[in-house]
């Protein structure tokens, strides 16, 4: 026997499905999936550089932690598009000269 709220929960998601996985969210989902993954890209820099220089291993530690982090966040919003086979675009991750060096 289906309850109720199990019924009226399926309606739910189909009515508001176009809305859920429209292409305006799912830019959204993109920007914000790329924002995570390179803040994490940007964190890790910190922390080598920062452990490379001998002194500053807690530092190192703190951005290490924070990479893993921001990385944790973009993997879930991949999962949740991975769940429903749904795609996602992923973008190149730009880094300008004078943060290469």
């Amino acid at each position: 026997m289906v309850s109720s709220s199990m019924f009226i929960s399926t309606i739910i998601i189909l009515l508001f499905s176009p809305l859920i996985f429209g292409e305006d969210l799912k830019k959204l989902y993109e920007v914000q999936m790329h924002k995570e993954f390179l803040a994490s890209n940007t964190y890790l820099t910190f922390a080598h550089r920062l452990a490379t220089r001998g002194v500053y291993h807690g530092f190192a530690d703190f951005f290490f932690d924070s990479a893993k982090e921001e990385r944790d966040h973009g993997k879930k919003l991949l999962d949740f598009y991975n769940v429903r086979n749904r795609e996602l675009l992923f973008y190149d991750v730009k880094v300008d000269e004078t943060a290469a060096t």
